[in-house]
């Protein structure tokens, strides 16, 4: 990725929804369904009373635009004129009025696509019930007081103060953190309303990007594929399937098992079938591999996608991938390690344990145990270092979300700019450093001394760093606009939009945190 030889060794940390895929494999919700959040997440406007809404709202109403893809990075397009004699806030009370909790909001002729099967298997706790009458007349009421920014969709906040449809309805609905389940499962049909109608095109146009073909999709292992929700009963209920793993022999299952399910998916148009995993991530790992690059893939999740992440990678390296064709040796250089690793989090000492789960090998039916790895921020950062391969970590959650889902309890990541032996890279799309404080990265530094003296001995093998000496790794927190500085250096927050529509999008963006941290390293020297 860069000239200069030897490169540093990466450990690239990868969070799972919207990073990795869009639908996971629980079928919690549909593909379709959750690009639909994702839109309504970057979809920005503005609050205004009464006394400002009828100015504003005219001005708005001259300028409203449908957006397409063939776009640059900030997702904007050339716009199309509306209709002058549409008035869209007119348009927007009469579709609210007629809508209530049960329908699907179709507007305009368009189709519905994310019919509920009611097969979804939720996380323990969470909860997928509709919104009741009073919740939805509320939100509808905000809404005639929320008028659409006109800049291009965004991952950031585009303007103080302004706020997107999901964090509107997230802020009137979430007493509970079940709650966030009911909005997204409401928000599933967002580019069937009239606030998401303007960019149906562009949901459709990355669906289509996601879409496998008949034939890609029936060569095609179950852990590489999430299938649509317009499937219908006769179809196969992949939800059942099971992938089983060892260490030298893997048994994969195909959609072609039952061959009349299979015959039945084959001639219904309504039964597609997409990437689980982002194409961009594969381009990623091949690039590593071909170019002999040392590094490490953690999966960091807050859920139990991990294993089937997992699963799809292994599946991507014995070549089952349709589309991204994994190097010969790719098993030499990506092994997977399917231990389950648990990172905690406490207020008091010690704030940080690595855990490691591990299974009595003589007694199968032995419940898993976990044993403490580390609890010293500085060995962590040395065990991480040393890794290769795939390793699954499960952040803690719980400690998260007791604090309000603060950056400040969200998942850690250490760093160093003198150390030039490894570089971490985050990648996660929630890393938002908003007015409220949520975020899901938490940024500590160790002393600029900590890596210094010679303190690494490499035996001409990055991976087999030792170090000598553990006198100084004290390492402090840092606050949010610190933490900002280091933004493509040692964490990027995902677009993923752009993460669908360009495959090199995670190699273009390793390269630039790389060529950041040169530039850095070099003015400290």
């Amino acid at each position: 990725m860069a000239d200069e030889k030897p490169r540093r060794k990466l450990i690239l940390h990868f969070d799972a929804r919207n990073t990795l895929f869009l639908s996971d494999k629980s079928y919690r919700f549909t593909i379709e369904e959750a690009l639909n959040n994702y839109i309504s997440g970057i979809v920005w406007g503005q609050l205004k009373n009464k006394s400002e809404s009828n100015e504003i709202n005219d001005a708005q109403n001259n300028s409203e635009t449908f957006l397409s893809t063939n776009s640059n990075p900030d997702h904007s397009t050339d716009p199309i004129e509306t209709n002058e004699s549409q008035n869209i806030n007119s348009v927007k009370s009469q579709v609210l009025n007629e809508m209530n909790q049960n329908e699907n909001h179709e507007h305009n002729s368009c189709i519905a696509t994310t019919t509920t099967t009611g097969n979804r298997q939720p996380y323990e706790g969470e909860n997928f019930e509709n919104l009741t009458s009073n919740e939805l007349a509320n939100f509808k009421a905000t809404l005639t007081y929320w008028n659409r920014l006109p800049e291009p969709l965004c991952i950031r906040q585009p303007i103080p103060n302004s706020i997107s449809i999901y964090k509107l309805l997230e802020k009137q609905i979430v007493k509970l953190t079940s709650d966030r389940g009911r909005i997204r499962k409401y928000l599933g049909n967002f580019t069937q309303t009239p606030e998401g109608l303007p960019f149906r095109q562009l949901f459709n146009e990355h669906l289509e990007m996601l879409k496998l073909t008949p034939l890609e999709s029936s060569n095609s292992p179950y852990c590489l594929c999430v299938n649509s929700g317009k499937t219908t009963t006769n179809t196969t209920d992949t939800t059942n399937t099971t992938t089983t793993h060892t260490t030298n022999n893997t048994t994969y299952t195909t959609h072609t098992t039952d061959t009349t399910n299979t015959t039945n998916a084959t001639n219904n148009n309504d039964d597609e079938y997409y990437h689980y995993l982002m194409p961009a991530f594969y381009r990623l790992l091949t690039l590593l591999i071909e170019t002999k690059r040392q590094f490490a893939i953690f999966i960091r999740t807050y859920g139990k996608d991990g294993e089937h992440i997992l699963s799809a990678i292994e599946a991507y390296i014995h070549g089952k991938h349709s589309q991204e064709k994994a190097p010969i040796n790719a098993k030499q250089f990506l092994p997977i390690d399917y231990t389950k690793w648990y990172l905690k989090r406490s207020e008091h000492e010690p704030m940080f344990q690595l855990l490691k789960e591990i299974h009595n090998d003589d007694d199968p039916n032995d419940d898993k145990q976990l044993i403490n790895i580390s609890k010293d921020p500085y060995e962590i950062y040395q065990i991480w270092s040393k890794q290769i391969g795939v390793i699954n970590i499960t952040d803690d959650f719980m400690y998260w979300k007791q604090h309000n889902y603060h950056y400040k309890s969200s998942k850690p990541l250490w760093f160093n700019p003198n150390d030039k032996y490894i570089q971490h890279i985050l990648f996660d799309d929630n890393i938002r450093f908003e007015e409220d404080g949520s975020n899901v990265i938490d940024l500590y530094q160790f002393d600029n001394n900590t890596f210094t003296n010679n303190n690494y001995t490499t035996d001409n093998n990055i991976s087999s760093q030792k170090l000598k000496s553990k006198e100084f790794h004290s390492c402090y927190n840092l606050d949010m606009n610190d933490a900002m500085k280091w933004e493509n250096i040692y964490y990027v927050q995902a677009d993923l939009l752009e993460i669908i529509k360009n495959r090199n999008y995670f190699i273009e963006k390793v390269n630039e945190c790389e060529m950041n941290l040169d530039r850095i390293q070099n003015e400290l020297m």
